[in-house]
């Protein structure tokens, strides 16, 4: 705030925003991730992480039309998994699916697009498709490390020895 106040911009109210919405103060953060993005239209990224703010406070259908003008700007594997994000969370489950497969064509190694998926076509009852997406994370995520999917695959599969055996190996590191 002292910042803001010697020089006024954009990007220091942005900062300020994801401070408060690291405290969990999302009013806080919509407020000032507002003030950003008036001081400074061009920044698109402020739209991305007003989308957030708005889902966190349970503003779902505003968060996806942020993301919306976020992606005309931006549109990549990290826009779309967000997205499908929202529209999983939001009750969208076949719009969640279109967004994550959009995400997997832009990055296929992106495996929480995978895992996403995956979780939803389970859900629906697809096992195939989603036995094929589990399968697919184990083979990008074979070493265990804090990003790891695969515990999560193995579970939704049914091999629950595996899944342990994976999540204490990450543990472990």
């Amino acid at each position: 705030k002292n910042s803001f106040a010697l020089y006024p911009s954009g990007s220091t109210l942005a900062r300020i925003s994801f401070c408060y919405e690291a405290l969990d103060y999302f009013e806080n953060a919509l407020y000032n991730i507002n003030e950003a993005i008036s001081l400074d239209t061009s920044d698109y990224i402020y739209l991305f992480r007003k989308a957030n703010i708005l889902n966190e406070l349970g503003r779902k259908e505003e968060a996806i039309a942020n993301i919306d003008k976020y992606m005309l700007e931006n549109p990549n594997y990290g826009s779309y998994y967000k997205r499908g994000w929202f529209k999983d969370h939001g009750g969208n489950v076949d719009g969640a699916i279109d967004d994550y497969t959009m995400s997997i064509g832009l990055n296929p190694g992106f495996i929480h697009s995978y895992l996403s998926r995956g979780i939803l076509w389970y859900i629906k009852g697809d096992k195939e498709n989603a036995q094929n997406d589990f399968k697919h994370i184990i083979d990008l995520d074979s070493v265990p490390n804090d990003n790891s999917c695969a515990q999560y695959a193995y579970f939704y599969m049914g091999d629950n020895e595996k899944a342990i055996d994976f999540l204490n190996r990450i543990l472990e590191k």
